[in-house]
């Protein structure tokens, strides 16, 4: 898994954020310290906005895509923070 600390605080934020989702083969999703919610679930995330932390937590991503997707959320500046947080859950019985 990889873990983003995002933030989406203008409708700027809110529409790369939905172009992220398109953009790139990614699931995962969202959570603050009360909310979680898949990451498609556009209309229900807007309606917590603005945020000025949320973690952005990706469970299936292609690993080629990864720099871009890091690239792509440093650009828009959505990024807060140092970037990703790797999770390796695979060795888990």
């Amino acid at each position: 898994m990889l873990n983003y600390v995002v933030h989406l605080k203008t409708v700027n934020d809110f529409r790369n954020f939905a172009n992220l989702t398109v953009k790139f083969h990614i699931r995962g999703y969202v959570k603050t310290e009360d909310y979680y919610a898949d990451m498609y679930c556009l209309l229900d995330i807007m309606s917590h906005c603005p945020v000025d932390k949320m973690n952005l937590v990706l469970t299936k991503y292609n690993e080629e895509e990864v720099t871009a997707i890091e690239t792509y959320l440093y650009q828009t500046g959505l990024l807060e923070g140092r970037g990703c947080q790797r999770r390796d859950y695979g060795k888990i019985a």
